[in-house]
């Protein structure tokens, strides 16, 4: 049984010069850390250490549905966790905007700036509400460089995974494209 973080939203205001802002109440029958168990991101964290985590209040985000999370072009290089809800990553080409994925809680998003140091290559929009850690450049300065190098294998594991998958795509559209 899968079991989902337990949030209510009780405000939420969009402010002019960023993203929305939104504050969270978690219910009182589900710790943070007891819900971070289940996701893959946290699997080679130590319990003090999604305790940090938890304690993050200020890199925990919420969105409400619709709203752009990341937008094509945008310098920020912030890594974000999604905890709650679903997104999709879509790319603005020719005038069109095309839908490339749809994530969902425990999915990472962002990190390909934040390695490349190269604006945002796509959008992310929040699909329903979402809860969300972001992982900017502050939450690293927090961190101890023992957690920020458990975070960049994460990371790079991830990367490679992708990596994996979209060379498997490619061969199936191969294989399509090849005429008897």
């Amino acid at each position: 049984m899968e079991k989902k973080l337990k949030y209510q939203m009780i405000y939420h205001k969009k402010n002019h010069s960023g993203p929305p802002t939104c504050f969270f109440r978690k219910d009182a029958d589900m710790s943070t850390e007891e819900s971070m168990l289940d996701l893959p991101f946290f699997q080679n964290f130590s319990e003090q250490e999604k305790k940090m985590f938890s304690e993050m209040k200020y890199s925990t985000l919420g969105y409400k549905k619709g709203d752009l999370i990341i937008q094509e072009g945008d310098a920020d290089r912030s890594i974000f966790l999604l905890l709650t809800g679903s997104c999709l990553i879509t790319k603005n080409e020719e005038g069109a905007n095309i839908r490339l994925a749809k994530i969902g809680p425990g999915e990472v998003f962002g990190e390909m700036s934040r390695f490349s140091n190269r604006p945002r290559r796509s959008n992310v929009v929040a699909n329903e509400d979402v809860l969300t850690l972001k992982m900017g450049k502050d939450f690293f300065e927090k961190v101890t460089p023992e957690l920020g190098n458990k975070i960049k294998d994460y990371l790079i594991d991830l990367l490679c995974r992708r990596l994996d998958t979209m060379n498997q795509a490619i061969m199936r559209i191969s294989k399509l494209m090849r005429t008897p």
